[in-house]
């Protein structure tokens, strides 16, 4: 089943699908958008020593955590930079070069950035885009608007340069 999100995008949670070779794969959410546009969001990022940080009562133990913390995202970053999304996405539809990490608490976004504020690069420079709730709408608004400007420009070379006719392109 399909939750739409206005006319843009159509969400799946927990949906079955298979890579060309024939392997399964349930990704935590896909995005269909009307262009034939898939992007995969894997949410298992660990938050149990950020529950430990927010939970510690001295300050040893936050520092700790805290470290903790970024060490699990950073654990998960070097797991997706190595899986390969695109390959489970049917033939014919878009893909992302990125696997879109959602991180679903604010706060252990928040943390991550002020502990490491370099891993979100890394993450970013590995084709992982690491994404908390205020960014996750941003990012998938942006995508598809890179999308949409792209067919443009393919639509506007082809009736400058190639097409007598806008019914060819």
């Amino acid at each position: 089943s399909c939750s739409l999100v206005g006319s843009e995008m159509c969400i799946r949670d927990r949906h079955e699908i298979k890579s060309e070779g024939g392997r399964t794969m349930i990704p935590d959410v896909m995005v269909l958008y009307p262009d034939d546009t898939t992007v995969i969001i894997d949410s298992k990022v660990s938050l149990n020593s950020y529950k430990e940080y927010i939970n510690a009562e001295k300050v040893e133990d936050r520092v700790r955590f805290a470290k903790a913390h970024v060490e699990s995202v950073r654990k998960h970053v070097d797991e997706l930079k190595t899986k390969d999304y695109a390959s489970y996405i049917p033939e014919g539809r878009r893909k992302v070069n990125y696997n879109l990490m959602f991180i679903p608490v604010e706060g252990a976004f928040r943390l991550m950035l002020e502990e490491d504020p370099m891993l979100w690069q890394v993450a970013k420079d590995n084709n992982v885009l690491i994404v908390s709730q205020m960014t996750l709408v941003i990012v998938l608004n942006m995508i598809q608007m890179a999308w949409k400007q792209a067919n443009q420009e393919k639509n506007i070379a082809c009736l400058l340069y190639t097409s007598p006719s806008p019914r060819d392109c």
